[in-house]
Order: structure tokens, then C-alpha cells, then sequence
């Protein structure tokens, strides 16, 4: 359990395993990994600012070169 009294910010590595790193770990990139904590701290706060019009679930795909 994270003892949330520390001054020390959360840092998480996130990696996948998938076709186009030849089924090797490889660590998710920088930008995707911006992306996925901002629409986190979006949801938690309260609802996700790019949510489209009329309460619609979109899907979102990012293509990452790797």
C-alpha cells in the first residue's frame, strides 16, 4: 500500500507486449502515457472534458509508432 503522506509524487511504467514490438516488452511511450493520466485526472475530477456532444461513447484509438 503507497503511504500517501510522502511528499514523492506516484511514477508508474507502463509496457505492453504485443505484434509490433516482436512480442518483447517495450515501455508504453511518454506522449501515450500523458495522454492516459490526463483523461484519468479528467474522469476523477469530475467527468472527461473531450466527452462528445449528446452523451455518445466514442471510442478513442491512438496510433503509436514504436
Amino acid at each position: 500500500m503507497r503511504d500517501q503522506g510522502k511528499e514523492k509524487p506516484l511514477e508508474l511504467e507502463m509496457g505492453w507486449l504485443c505484434a509490433e514490438t516482436d512480442w518483447k516488452h517495450a515501455l508504453v511511450p511518454k506522449s501515450v502515457v500523458d495522454e492516459a493520466d490526463k483523461l484519468a485526472i479528467a474522469s476523477v475530477e469530475g467527468g472527461a472534458a473531450e466527452a462528445p456532444a449528446g452523451g455518445a461513447e466514442e471510442e478513442k484509438v491512438m496510433e503509436v509508432d514504436i
